[in-house]
């Protein structure tokens, strides 16, 4: 499967190429990891999970957006992950803007 005939039609250039681009490098850091370990739901369900075993899950993984409701009712939106995009805050716009 390829989406690169989708991507070349999306946008010459600009934000929402550069932010397709890096949704797809995402797509392709998944869909590797996937062929090595089908079934990554299994590391969130069976055991609780504390702060350190979620990190140590997610750092496994491409790279997420995690949106998280407090115990005190506090919000809170963090990137997290090896860094496969939005590493910087351009290229976090461009992210965001797809």
């Amino acid at each position: 499967m390829t989406l690169e005939p989708e991507l070349q039609q999306l946008a010459k250039a600009g934000i929402i190429r550069d932010g397709a681009d890096q949704l797809y490098a995402l797509f392709r850091a998944g869909f590797a990891l996937r062929t090595v370990n089908p079934v990554l739901e299994r590391n969130f369900v069976g055991k609780p999970l504390g702060v350190s075993e979620l990190k140590k899950v997610l750092s496994g993984l491409p790279d997420a957006c995690v949106l998280q409701e407090k115990a005190d009712g506090r919000k809170e939106l963090r990137w997290v992950g090896p860094g496969i995009v939005g590493t910087d805050s351009e290229e976090a716009a461009s992210l965001g803007a797809v």
